[in-house]
């Protein structure tokens, strides 16, 4: 089976600390992808505006709501497929398309 052209999604916390170690699963993805010599796009969405309910719900206690003080830059479901689609019948990019920043960037492979 031949493969013509890579376009993976892959759900991130764009405001995340940094972490001592890989983001594991992703970041193996996402680097095989990138060694293996097929024309390829990353889609890097952030968190999915749909996860809201269940990340007010890990931190309820009783009545009290506790959210992370971070930023959070959440994105719709439908707005990460439709960019899926987007990115799918055109040209590969050769690298990494952000989405659920105030503006969409690439960023080539490092």
């Amino acid at each position: 089976m031949h493969v013509g052209e890579w376009c993976a999604a892959s759900a991130r916390a764009k405001y995340a600390p940094p972490r001592p170690r890989p983001r594991g699963a992703k970041v193996a993805q996402e680097a095989e992808i990138e060694a293996g010599g097929v024309p390829y796009t990353i889609l890097r969405a952030t968190q999915f505006f749909e996860f809201l309910p269940q990340i007010a719900e890990a931190g309820a206690d009783g009545d009290l709501v506790r959210l992370p003080t971070g930023l959070m830059q959440l994105v719709a479901v439908d707005d990460v497929a439709a960019t899926v689609a987007e990115l799918a019948i055109g040209a590969p990019a050769g690298s990494r398309v952000e989405l659920g920043t105030s503006a969409r960037s690439s960023q080539a492979a490092s």
